[in-house]
């Protein structure tokens, strides 16, 4: 896994973390459509990324951001929601026992649901007849879910955090249910971002029980909430690396929730340029570089405003919101614009990148990742001979009407160690 990069800028105070070392351009190029191997998991695309979004359905407040973001970007694949388990005679209209008026309101042809199911009551008292009324209920709603059930397993705050051998059990108890009952839900298996797999390789059920594996980041301008550490030059992707290469060979990921501060409680310091440069990072490296990841949800949600989180810590609460930083949700729409990102269900994009082939045609799509978080621009020479500077991610360039024969495509970023391609046009 790619050390952490978090040296501070130095027009900004604080502490500098470590040094970035430097990194090469890598360079992709836009193909036909290059689908995952059969089998797929349940509700896998063959290829594309799922976007989905946290949507509110429970205020008005919440329902006219949700109407405004789609307003702007079109629309999402998959929306999403926390869902307390409990006994339903201890449920209430704002918390369900299962959330049936959301799934309702936003499931159909093109959207399906995302449910984070949190116990509220022991893991020991979970008991089959309970997740059988749930595994019902979700069935009648005929529409596609995805349970992402008690995550986050790896932190401590988390009740069922405390016994690794008993949250596999009670998994598989809810996954083989959810297989026996209701096969319109997906089982994700979902830890918080980490380092060491032994940190949460004990909590996994084991790949019957799984259909998606997922995770939990966050791109936080303060390394946990201190304003003398910041992470600027920290690669939000860098977090999912062990992840991914650990699980991406048998499960599609799910980035069950993702999103970068634009404001903190830490500070009073406009961080939109933080967020956008995070987050165009985030999906765009993902484009390029992590095929198997097939769906990433943004928790568009104000921390710092909401009164159920005034009494947590000011390292904890964030404004994630799109519509409350114009360049935040102008970035969003740029991200979405791309057709690899689907804010249909059950759609597949028609592209894929692959790393730059020895061989071409005529007319190519080049596009750059670079390993390093300060990168803000690629300029690219055909060659010997700039052909164009690109300052907005993902750095594409289009090559049209090649001559046949050899060529050399160096690309310099800002930063990093440059690279050359040495290509045939045929």
């Amino acid at each position: 896994m790619p050390r952490l990069a978090l040296l501070l800028p130095a027009l900004l105070g604080g502490s500098a973390l470590t040094k970035p070392l430097p990194a090469p351009v890598e360079l992709y190029v836009q193909s036909g459509q290059i689908a995952t191997p059969s089998p797929l998991a349940k509700y896998e695309p063959p290829a594309g990324c799922y976007v989905g979004i946290w949507a509110d359905l429970n205020s008005p407040a919440g329902q006219a951001d949700l109407e405004q973001v789609n307003r702007a970007v079109g629309s999402h694949a998959v929306y999403f929601r926390y869902n307390f388990f409990r006994k339903p005679e201890n449920s209430n209209p704002w918390s369900p026992f299962f959330p049936a008026a959301f799934v309702q309101k936003l499931a159909g042809d093109t959207a399906a649901i995302h449910l984070a199911v949190e116990p509220r009551i022991p893991l020991k008292e979970v008991t089959e007849d309970l997740v059988r009324e749930w595994a019902r209920q979700a069935r009648n709603m005929n529409q596609p879910i995805f349970m992402r059930w008690a995550s986050e397993f790896n932190d401590s705050v988390n009740n069922w955090s405390k016994d690794p051998a008993l949250y596999r059990e009670k998994f598989r108890m809810v996954a083989r249910i959810m297989h026996e009952e209701a096969p319109n839900v997906a089982m994700v298996w979902t830890p918080m971002a980490f380092t060491d797999i032994k940190s949460v390789i004990d909590y996994y059920p084991g790949q019957e029980f799984v259909d998606w594996v997922g995770i939990t980041l966050y791109s936080k301008y303060y390394w946990n909430g201190d304003p003398a550490k910041v992470t600027v030059n920290m690669l939000p992707t860098e977090r999912l690396e062990t992840l991914y290469h650990t699980f991406s060979g048998r499960h599609p990921i799910q980035v069950s929730e993702y999103a970068a501060e634009h404001h903190s409680a830490s500070s009073s310091r406009d961080l939109s340029a933080f967020a956008t440069s995070k987050m165009q990072q985030f999906y765009f490296n993902i484009m390029l570089k992590y095929p198997r990841i097939k769906n990433i949800n943004w928790l568009n949600f104000d921390m710092t405003a909401a009164d159920e989180y005034k009494g947590y810590a000011v390292t904890r609460r964030a404004n994630y919101n799109l519509l409350k930083s114009s360049s935040v949700l102008k970035t969003y729409q740029h991200i979405l614009s791309e057709p690899y990102f689907l804010k249909t269900f059950r759609a597949a994009s028609k592209y894929s990148y692959v790393p730059f082939p020895n061989t071409t045609g005529k007319d190519v799509q080049v596009l750059s990742y670079v390993g390093d978080a300060r990168v803000s621009s690629v300029r690219y020479f055909l060659d010997g001979v700039l052909v164009q500077k690109s300052t907005v991610a993902p750095y594409r360039i289009q090559l049209r009407n090649l001559k046949t024969g050899r060529h050399i495509l160096r690309a310099v970023a800002n930063v990093g160690r440059p690279v050359e391609q040495t290509f045939m046009v045929r």
